[in-house]
């Protein structure tokens, strides 16, 4: 592999297997390149005098469109028709795809190889076409019967002097020139941006080739087929360009939409941790209120009990003081108390053991285990 110079590069010699170059595919390759991308190397025949480029004619004019007037090639020696010859199997297994068109332009180009060697139509076969087009013998024998016809139709071509090989040359390099700049400025428009100083810069720029132009304008056909492929890769482009600016602004539109969710939650988790504060302040008030209860509820029932123990102790001093009085009374007398009398004393005994009872339940109810004896609770028996 060399790297050679893009000026010492014959692209004249009618090598280009496809119909048209894809200028997006240009564009491609050239931002590939000027973003520092390596491609492989072309392919050129070196007969001594001209190299006559075979394979790489996108990555010609990619290289030129990043301003670069040097590329990778492989040089192999031979000339034009070996040129020729391998140009018709380029891009068969790499590059970009083959069109029909272009797989028909091979074929015609072997037919007319093998034409020029003196071989006569009839004696060309089919296998042997599609061998040196890389191509299946159904296209050959498809295409077979036009091409033959475009080929007896087509007067030869003599042998051009060097004068007109060069400007053929330099016909090539305008025609390109020209479809890059027209690129650029569609690729503006399309871009929808309408920066007329860059527009002018460009047309004047183009119209400081007057010599191009001159050469251009021999060339007309080529041109207006240019001019025709060029806005349908426009067109193209542009509704490309809207599909992506519709999905960028779909993205946007969901983006504001998430953000304004996330706002809204937020906001949503401050009320709700709000909420939660206001709600753990009301639980430590209840609790503190549920602790004050209890401690009133326990000092009233030390009060409660309190008093009936107190209501008990007066019971019991009440039973013990008709006790004495019962004693006192025999003592005195040395006799029975009267059976009235009894009767009477039985009956306050009893309304006193029923204030004791009750005294003790409220005391037991109020404070349990207030009041024990021995351990154990004390518990009186109820009357009747």
């Amino acid at each position: 592999m060399a790297t050679i110079k893009i000026q010492s590069i014959r692209l004249d010699g009618d090598t280009q297997s496809r119909v048209s170059l894809d200028q997006n595919l240009v564009n491609e390759y050239s931002e590939a390149m000027s973003s520092g991308a390596k491609f492989p190397p072309i392919v050129v025949f070196d007969d001594g005098t001209d190299k006559w480029l075979a394979d790489g004619f996108h990555r010609i004019y990619a290289t030129r469109q990043a301003g670069m007037d040097e590329i990778d090639a492989e040089v192999k020696p031979g000339g034009l028709r070996d040129a020729l010859l391998c140009s018709m199997k380029a891009n068969a297994t790499h590059g970009a795809r083959r069109t029909n068109e272009d797989k028909r332009r091979a074929v015609k180009m072997a037919f007319k190889f093998l034409l020029e060697e003196g071989r006569s139509l009839d004696s060309i076969t089919n296998v042997e076409v599609a061998g040196m087009a890389a191509v299946n013998e159904t296209t050959v024998a498809r295409n077979r019967t036009v091409i033959a016809s475009e080929l007896d139709a087509t007067p030869a071509k003599p042998d051009e002097p060097n004068e007109i090989k060069t400007l053929n040359l330099n016909q090539t390099s305008a025609l390109a020139e020209l479809a890059r700049l027209q690129a650029e400025i569609d690729s503006l428009q399309a871009s929808k941006e309408k920066d007329q100083t860059t527009v002018e810069y460009l047309r004047r720029k183009l119209a400081e080739k007057p010599q191009e132009i001159e050469v251009i304008k021999e060339v007309a056909k080529e041109v207006e087929v240019v001019k025709e492929v060029l806005p349908m890769e426009t067109q193209e482009r542009l509704k490309l360009l809207e599909a992506k600016e519709r999905e960028a602004t779909e993205k946007l539109r969901e983006k504001e939409r998430i953000e304004r969710e996330l706002v809204q939650t937020k906001q949503k988790l401050e009320e709700i941790q709000a909420f939660a504060d206001s709600t753990d302040k009301l639980r430590r008030k209840k609790e503190r209120l549920e602790a004050e209860i209890r401690d009133l509820k326990f000092k009233k029932a030390e009060s409660v009990a309190e008093a009936s123990l107190e209501r008990l102790t007066e019971v019991i001093e009440a039973a013990s003081n008709i006790k004495i009085m019962i004693l006192n009374a025999v003592q005195e007398t040395g006799r029975p108390v009267p059976e009235r009398q009894l009767d009477r004393i039985i009956v306050d005994l009893k309304i006193l053991m029923g204030t004791a009872c009750e005294a003790l339940e409220v005391a037991q109810a109020a404070k349990p285990n207030t009041i024990k004896k021995g351990g154990d609770l004390l518990v009186l028996p109820k009357t009747n």
